[in-house]
């Protein structure tokens, strides 16, 4: 980590307990959390789907950029969990790693299915017709694998609760 800043930025597919395991680390810590996919939410005054919908996924990118800018000059310690697409655009990847303590969060994909099956209907790129989700989120990691992997930290969990104890192993030294 380049600054003196405690961020510590969440990454990960949808589905694999960024915001979950967030707000447990930020609590643990002292810090408080954010969650870009709801921060963008509430700011626009509707669903990341409505966004995707009616703006499109391209103006929600420019959004998400947008509010990683504002979190890199306005806070000095939090824990953000980001959209799973977050890292993939803007060069945003590269932006919190040289601003803050980056963690990759590889959820098996027993995981990810188990997490995703009842949201379906509410995220914008599984929401369609015929989608074999199992398929999807393979390829969806390996089109994306190069941002995540720019992660300071890399931890592969089998379950929530195996991941919240091995991340804060993780972090001790940092903290």
């Amino acid at each position: 980590m380049v600054s003196d800043k405690k961020i510590i930025f969440l990454t990960g597919q949808m589905g694999a307990g960024k915001s979950f395991l967030g707000a447990k680390i930020a609590e643990h810590l002292g810090l408080h959390f954010l969650d870009t996919d709801q921060i963008i939410s509430t700011e626009q005054e509707q669903t990341i789907n409505s966004i995707f919908e009616k703006q499109g996924e391209l103006a929600f990118r420019d959004m998400e950029f947008a509010l990683l800018k504002r979190i890199l000059e306005e806070e000095s310690s939090c824990v953000v969990a980001t959209g799973g697409g977050f890292p993939c655009f803007n060069n945003n990847a590269q932006e919190m790693y040289d601003n803050a303590l980056v963690i990759h969060i590889k959820a098996s994909a027993e995981l990810l299915e188990h997490n995703l099956k009842s949201g379906i209907a509410h995220r914008p790129l599984l929401n369609k017709p015929g989608l074999k989700l199992h398929e999807f989120l393979e390829n969806q990691y390996d089109s994306r694998k190069s941002h995540y992997e720019k992660a300071h930290i890399l931890v592969s969990l089998n379950s929530r609760n195996e991941g919240f104890k091995h991340l804060i192993d993780r972090l001790t030294p940092f903290f």
